[in-house]
């Protein structure tokens, strides 16, 4: 760790000690302001997924609003969109996460950043496990569009929605992981 720190002040022009201080004078901020080093660690690790997605924040009931205006449009183009977009994340994820468990574990640490009320997930038998999401969209146009951005991301991960049910603001599944067939 001496050596890291030592490249990364001479990377910022900075002495160690003053970059010390730097780091421990931001540390004490957040931990005075009741942030848990773990809650921080996982903050920045979804503000680096976001900003490798060039993804906007927008507040839910905008959101709401909008998808529901497009669902009465162009109900199958607004879903497939959702869908296409949960495979690209999918793939993504499956940088930082291997198997559905470890996708599991990522998702509880990026949901916490979410306008989500709860998400359980647990494992039910060999390789089935049921998914219940409340507060996933405040009208059951934008909670549709949550479900077919998770079943990209669960066909990613080779996880197959084998029961379902969504209304407004909930979701809940059962999904059964299909492993590789060799």
């Amino acid at each position: 760790m001496g050596e890291e720190l030592s490249q990364l002040a001479k990377k910022k022009n900075m002495t160690v000690y003053a970059l010390t201080n730097e780091i421990i004078e931001a540390g004490l901020e957040v931990i005075n302001e009741g942030v848990e080093l773990d809650f921080l660690k996982d903050l920045w690790k979804t503000y680096r997924i976001l900003k490798d997605f060039d993804a906007i924040l927008l507040p839910s009931e905008f959101m709401d609003s909008l998808l529901s205006r497009l669902y009465e449009k162009d109900r199958e183009f607004l879903l497939s969109s959702f869908y296409r977009l949960g495979r690209e994340v999918g793939r993504y994820l499956k940088i930082l996460a291997d198997t559905p468990e470890q996708l599991f574990e990522l998702g509880h640490k990026l949901l916490r950043f979410y306008p989500l009320k709860t998400v359980n997930i647990k494992n039910i038998g060999p390789s089935v496990y049921e998914v219940n999401a409340f507060g996933v969209g405040g009208t059951i146009e934008s909670t549709q569009c949550v479900f077919e951005l998770a079943r990209g991301i669960f066909e990613e991960f080779r996880l197959k929605i084998i029961d379902s049910e969504v209304s407004k603001g909930l979701i809940r599944l059962k999904i059964q992981h299909e492993p590789n067939k060799a």
